[in-house]
């Protein structure tokens, strides 16, 4: 489950919530339009990161592992940086 701390970095301005769970945040950039599946495992272990393009893409692909949601919210936020840099 995620603690009412991680819960923070999910729901912060930065990000549209599209679904939530016990074990699962799906997420969208409002900067980028990208989604990112976040998924914390139910025994101790690395958070998943996963990222698809568009809401209306079907599929998601592996993007990351990180110890923990402030680093995988990290991470986001600089693939995020990159794509406004270098893609647009």
């Amino acid at each position: 489950m995620f603690t009412a701390s991680e819960m923070k970095y999910l729901e912060e301005s930065y990000f549209n919530v599209l679904c939530k769970d016990s074990d699962c945040y799906e997420i969208q950039s409002k900067n980028t339009k990208h989604c990112w599946l976040i998924q914390k495992p139910i025994n101790k272990g690395l958070i998943h990161t996963m990222h698809k393009y568009r809401k209306n893409v079907k599929r998601y692909h592996d993007q990351c592992n990180s110890a923990t949601v402030k680093s995988a919210v990290k991470k986001i936020k600089k693939h995020d940086k990159y794509i406004l840099k270098y893609k647009n």
